[in-house]
């Protein structure tokens, strides 16, 4: 699956991509030293970015950077417990999108996948990236679509804002909850997605 592709008409998958590059998707590149151009570290800029390390911060304005944050489960056996579940924060500006994702499949080639759950975009991504998670006004939730080429219709999957004094974002299916989104990595999640919405224009990718 190759996730700008969706949106500017690439026929290569995102596998196909990173195992011709030895990398898997979630590896990332050196960050800058100090004292380095930006055509030295051109080159550098990861593919994706972890946003649980502080270290991503530096590449939240970079749009050829995915940004991306593991879900927790909604019911932890030990504290911090992940679900396998993960947002995406894909591109920028009014090409902004967040998909959402489960599992890390070892596959035949040697790589991993993962299954995409849905994605939002357009208004529905602003109505998220817009909203206050300290706000009690601002509970909802929001359909995701359906990444396939073609296809108008919703996956299923729902992102679900808890808003007020301890806010929670979950990506559930169903009455199942897939994974939540608390504490500093939410607050972290929404600046980012801000940020990238906010970028007037996209770097070409």
């Amino acid at each position: 699956m190759n996730r700008r592709g969706f949106f500017q008409a690439a026929a290569l998958s995102t596998a196909a991509v990173l195992q011709g590059q030895g990398r898997t998707p979630s590896a990332r590149g050196p960050l800058p030293g100090p004292g380095r151009s930006p055509s030295e570290t051109e080159c550098a800029a990861p593919i994706e970015a972890d946003l649980a390390e502080p270290e991503a911060i530096k590449w939240v304005e970079r749009s050829a950077t995915s940004l991306f944050v593991r879900l927790e489960e909604l019911d932890p056996g030990d504290p911090g417990q992940l679900s396998g579940a993960a947002l995406h924060i894909i591109d920028s500006a009014q090409w902004t999108y967040v998909d959402a994702e489960i599992g890390n499949t070892a596959q035949p080639y040697g790589g991993e996948t993962t299954h995409c759950v849905g994605y939002l975009k357009g208004e529905d991504l602003h109505r998220l990236a817009l909203a206050d998670p300290s706000d009690f006004r601002d509970r909802f939730s929001v359909a995701l679509r359906e990444l396939y080429c073609g296809s108008v219709g919703f996956s299923g999957a729902t992102l679900i804002l808890f808003a007020g004094e301890a806010p929670e974002l979950r990506l559930c299916f169903g009455t199942h909850c897939l994974g939540v989104l608390r504490g500093d990595l939410l607050g972290r999640f929404f600046d980012s997605l801000r940020r990238r919405c906010a970028l007037e224009q996209r770097e070409a990718f």
